[in-house]
């Protein structure tokens, strides 16, 4: 599995770069795949030369980007994330998005907490709402569209937060 938590728990004294390597060295990615597939999380995360300088240096949607980088770079089955688009630029959130669709295609499974419900409904088939640390409602989210194109899912959640 790759886990992402939301606080960005990483050693800040390296590098991208040396990050990587190291979460490859972790998850043991053979050396001949490492640079391939850090190419194809370029392309997804676009850090671009900043990779090369300390994580130090990083903003927020940096080290967002790298501490996904590094959680993917094993190619887990599962990939465990924490509010995984706070701090990414539009172009970085839409990139991130198309991938996990991808990345679900292939067989693998995403879970995620986020606050942002609608856009946890773009990207799921399945909403568990959690309300006071237990399961208020378990969404199926195509279902729901089918029944209503329309249906907002953070409106539903205030509505329902409010009865409760």
């Amino acid at each position: 599995m790759g886990f992402v938590t939301d606080n960005h728990a990483t050693f800040i004294k390296l590098t991208g770069l040396q990050y990587i390597n190291f979460m490859a060295d972790i998850y043991d990615v053979p050396t001949e795949l490492r640079k391939p597939r850090l190419e194809a999380l370029e392309q997804i995360f676009q850090l671009g030369k900043p990779i090369e300088n300390l994580i130090s240096s990083y903003s927020h949607g940096m080290r967002q980007k790298i501490c996904m980088m590094g959680s993917l770079i094993h190619e887990p089955k599962l990939w465990i994330l924490d509010e995984p688009m706070t701090g990414l630029d539009p172009r970085t959130m839409r990139s991130v998005q198309d991938f996990m669709h991808e990345y679900v295609k292939k067989g693998n499974t995403i879970l995620f907490s986020s606050h942002a419900l609608n856009t946890v409904a773009k990207l799921c088939d399945r909403v568990v709402l959690i309300r006071k640390g237990q399961q208020a409602d378990g969404l199926d989210v195509k279902a729901i569209y089918a029944k209503d194109p329309t249906f907002d899912f953070e409106e539903y959640f205030l509505r329902n937060e409010q009865q409760n």
